[in-house]
């Protein structure tokens, strides 16, 4: 992703008809949601973004009976929009603190869960955590604004890995430096990397371990500043619903690439 993206961002409106009685005065004006490639996720296409957060958007906006403009900046801007009141809302947001003293946290609607991936095979169980496998020596990359879970930042932060702990704007850095050696590993949901991987042509170049370093619920994260509460509690009552329904489930399940021999199968 180009550093021009910082300097512009698009504003995409989508309106959304409510699906029951009453529900369109839940929202007063649209929504401003923040949203980047970041596939499957967050996919830029024509028009409104797509992906397993844009439908989930999709859903709880018709429940709720609100218009939805999208915002498209990077992670770390959405954030620092959000805090400002010029964002409403950020998704797939990780509980932070720091994030907390801005933003308010919805219910859950998703697990998401990282691994470390490595650009030669790594016998199983050969590292039993992120801090062994650094100190043997080896660099990761992240990527600048996320957030691994606490126990995985505390091990990044700590100052004896600063020199082995790279720091990129975007996962498609992370992923084409440790196809080429520069990296020794990097820090990803398997299906966001293996998404990046095949797109910039390297999906043979790096493999998933079986050393998860973030395993934790995600969530809708709404504007203090910007954003009523009667507006959240009616997302939150929507997420809940749908949630016991299995809606979200299903959203992710569409998302989910197709086995070898199944896509053989098909005529």
């Amino acid at each position: 992703m180009g550093a021009r993206v910082w300097l512009v961002f698009a504003v995409l409106t989508v309106v959304v008809a409510a699906s029951q009685p009453g529900l369109a005065a839940v929202c007063d004006r649209p929504l401003r949601i923040g949203w980047n490639h970041w596939p499957p996720y967050q996919t830029a296409g024509g028009g409104a973004p797509g992906g397993i957060d844009a439908e989930v958007v999709a859903s709880l906006a018709d429940a709720t009976g609100c218009r939805v403009e999208w915002v498209r900046a990077p992670w770390r801007r959405q954030l620092e929009l959000l805090a400002d009141g010029e964002l409403d809302a950020v998704m797939t947001a990780n509980h932070t603190p720091e994030r907390a003293r801005y933003g308010v946290f919805s219910e859950p609607y998703l697990h998401y869960r990282a691994i470390l991936w490595t650009a030669q095979p790594l016998a199983r169980r050969r590292f039993t955590s992120l801090r062994t496998y650094l100190e043997a020596g080896h660099r990761v990359g992240i990527v600048r604004g996320y957030t691994y879970g606490p126990e995985t930042d505390t091990v990044l932060e700590a100052p004896s890995f600063r020199d082995q702990v790279v720091i990129n704007n975007t996962l498609e850095s992370n992923v084409l430096m440790l196809a080429n050696g520069r990296l020794h590993g990097l820090l990803g949901n398997r299906l966001t990397v293996s998404r990046v991987a095949a797109q910039t042509g390297v999906a043979e170049a790096i493999h998933p371990t079986d050393l998860i370093v973030q395993d934790e619920p995600v969530h809708i994260l709404w504007s203090r500043q910007a954003v009523a509460d009667s507006v959240i509690q009616a997302w939150n009552r929507a997420i809940r619903r749908q949630r016991e329904d299995g809606v979200f489930r299903s959203i992710r399940a569409r998302h989910r690439p197709r086995s070898p021999g199944r896509q053989r199968a098909r005529p």
